[in-house]
């Protein structure tokens, strides 16, 4: 792990846009002090600046935004290439999730964890690196199918169970007072939820393997009438891809997959994050415009679509006009 660091506030004018024009991929949205507030990805056509500072806008109405500014940049950090950053506000403090790779070549999967005071900032850089239990995990589904994508999960886990587990996509699952991560490791075979420990800047024993060998990205997940649904995309990358879910009882076991959803899903794009408003659950997706290659995504444009559960059923429902 990286000692911490100091992460100046990079501020810029503000301007008023529409959702449509925030370039703030892959990010959260949350609610503060009757404000809400929207972090996520800057995406430019240029190396040296795409994915490598994390955006922040805010809105009264969540129709009209406001750019705040740019809340964390990675020169600070040895330029690593910044994917999926998530914040909230617990403990007195905003703590931001982020993915990092090193000179976009995938191969290290780090987690970072940084803290302010303030929304706007500054961030404090508490660590980077790899996650690793001491424990084994509480649960895994390993056992329920014994194909080839199952063995070789099995043998990625031993692979990284002694130096460190990979992160690839992830989100950040809040229940009450407790906050969990949901990410993709094992090359991208298995998925993991964990429990963060109380400081929220690490994780603790309390994991599973869950969906070992299904192979999925882009992994979020929500509450609905007392049921866990966790949405996810195939290893598609930038390509546009059916959303798949899952459903539990429990939140480290007995998940149980559907490839096909209702009929009524409208919904297309990869997951990003999940918010609430009103007793509704939304799901907001990337519908990436990879059509100009990965310096073209900047051009990509998103979906908002509410998340019905109706007899173990789940319909996502675009809500573009």
């Amino acid at each position: 792990m990286r000692k911490g660091l100091f992460i100046p506030l990079l501020l810029f004018f503000s301007f008023v846009s529409s959702a449509k024009d925030i370039n703030s991929f892959s990010g959260n949205q949350f609610f503060y002090h009757g404000m809400y507030y929207r972090v996520g990805e800057y995406r430019s056509n240029s190396w040296n600046t795409t994915n490598k500072s994390v955006t922040l806008y805010k809105s009264s109405d969540l129709s009209r935004w406001e750019y705040v500014g740019t809340i964390f940049d990675s020169k600070k950090i040895n330029g690593l290439s910044i994917e999926r950053p998530k914040v909230f506000f617990k403990n007195n403090k905003f703590i931001m999730w982020f993915h990092a790779e090193r000179n976009s070549n995938f191969k290290e999967g780090y987690i970072g964890v940084a803290t302010s005071d303030k929304v706007e900032g500054p961030y404090l850089l508490k660590k980077i690196g790899n996650i690793s239990y001491s424990k084994p995990p509480l649960s895994s589904d390993d056992s329920l199918r014994k194909d080839w994508s199952v063995i070789a999960a099995n043998k990625i886990y031993k692979k990284y169970q002694s130096k460190g587990f990979q992160v690839r996509d992830f989100s950040i699952f809040i229940e009450n007072n407790d906050c969990y991560i949901v990410y993709v490791s094992e090359d991208n075979y298995s998925l993991h939820i964990a429990k963060l420990n109380k400081d929220l800047t690490s994780i603790s024993n309390y994991y599973a393997r869950v969906l070992v060998g299904y192979r999925n990205e882009a992994p979020v997940i929500t509450k609905i009438n007392g049921r866990y649904i966790l949405m996810m995309s195939g290893v598609d990358g930038y390509h546009l891809t059916n959303i798949r879910y899952a459903i539990s009882d429990s939140l480290f076991s007995d998940w149980k997959i559907h490839y096909n959803n209702s009929i009524k899903q409208t919904c297309i794009g990869q997951p990003a994050f999940v918010y609430h408003n009103h007793g509704e659950a939304y799901l907001v997706t990337d519908i990436w415009d990879f059509s100009g290659g990965y310096l073209g995504l900047y051009k990509s444009g998103e979906d908002v679509c509410k998340i019905e559960l109706n007899n173990n059923k789940v319909s996502l429902i675009s809500q573009r006009n």
